[in-house]
């Protein structure tokens, strides 16, 4: 699902609903491409020189001016019918990720206000050049534009956020949630407590290089051993949690890796109710538990770009229940940023069979 379709799948699902689906359109030059489940609302964007394709096309434009909200990818703001038109407020979502010059072609249609939201901290993910966001962010000296940080987030409890909080915000990210709302889904995992999702499990299996990325193949043993347990009901032996197992469609989980080689193998492993991501795919997504496979494991402890504070921010908040990260101590720990992060874990050992 692209990001755009993400963004308005999450408005959809707000509860009471904010408008009346009648009056929202996803505007695509390429209908294909919009997820499935948002087709409901896809209005193609694309011109024609058809009698019949002119006459669609003013169907279709008719359609985008009539809706209170139009939702679009920046580049697509650009293209087809949609660039014809202005608007009078303009949102930009996941504004830190996107280079300034795209997210300048919503911004150059006559619009009187916009608002840019992304993560300053979390920002160049990609590695590209410098956001408009950024920029903005940090430089901007005038009386018209303004910054504000939104200090209080609903995603996870107070649990998962201190060290993101005291690492990368500065110990201003607060917690919405009540801890109790945020208790772990009860399986046979041996988390701590229900309350404590922060969780290291210890791999010592070498990395494999490749030319362009790289894998390990007992962590992907690994994450496949833990899936199984997340998605088993509790045991029945002594201390064991009580309450009924959790339908495995109804928790979302989240193979999480910093490498597409590593993910391509996790992708490979077929899991009900799982899907892989690189960290650099995963920005503005969330996923009530993620699996996070580092990969890394070499005696000269090298890393690579997984030495990098905004990558671990995503990686570190993408869960609304428990995040558990796989990988080797020695190698990590060569690092202050690792060293520092896993300190925030606690380490468990799995059962064996």
């Amino acid at each position: 699902m692209s990001a755009v379709d993400n963004v308005l799948e999450r408005f959809l699902n707000q509860k009471p609903p904010i408008i009346n689906e009648s009056l929202i359109v996803r505007a695509t030059t390429d209908i294909e491409k919009v997820a499935s489940s948002m087709r409901r609302l896809a209005v193609s964007a694309s011109e024609h020189d058809t009698p019949q394709g002119r006459e669609q096309a003013a169907k279709a434009l008719k359609k985008i001016k009539d809706a209170r909200i139009v939702f679009s990818t920046c580049a697509g703001a650009g293209l087809g019918l949609v660039r014809k038109l202005e608007f009078g407020l303009v949102v930009v979502d996941e504004a830190s990720q996107i280079v300034e010059p795209v997210a300048l072609i919503p911004l150059v249609k006559g619009s009187e206000r916009a608002i840019l939201v992304g993560d300053q901290p979390a920002s160049e993910v990609l590695n590209h050049d410098r956001s408009l966001f950024e920029r903005l962010y940090l430089e901007a000296d005038s009386p018209d534009v303004r910054k504000c940080m939104l200090d209080i987030q609903y995603r996870f409890n107070a649990s998962l956020a201190a060290f993101p909080s005291k690492r990368f915000y500065e110990g201003r990210l607060r917690s919405g949630i009540d801890d109790s709302v945020r208790q772990i889904p009860p399986s046979a995992f041996p988390w701590p407590t229900k309350k404590v999702g922060r969780v290291f499990i210890s791999c010592d299996t070498p990395e494999s290089l490749g030319s362009s990325s790289k894998k390990n193949e007992g962590q992907v043993q690994l994450v496949k051993n833990i899936v199984r347990l997340l998605q088993a009901p509790p045991n029945s032996g002594p201390g064991a949690q009580k309450a009924p197992a959790v339908p495995k469609n109804s928790v979302s989980i989240a193979l999480l890796t910093p490498y597409s080689r590593q993910s391509k193998e996790l992708s490979n492993l077929n899991l009900v109710d799982c899907h892989a991501y690189t960290i650099d795919g995963v920005q503005g997504r969330e996923f009530d538990i993620v699996i996070f496979s580092t990969v890394r494991c070499n005696e000269e402890g090298e890393i690579g770009f997984m030495d990098d504070e905004r990558r671990l921010n995503v990686a570190w908040t993408r869960a609304r229940y428990g995040r558990i990260v796989i990988g080797d101590r020695h190698t990590l720990e060569h690092h202050e940023l690792w060293k520092d992060a896993l300190q925030d874990c606690e380490e468990v050992v799995l059962p064996t069979d």
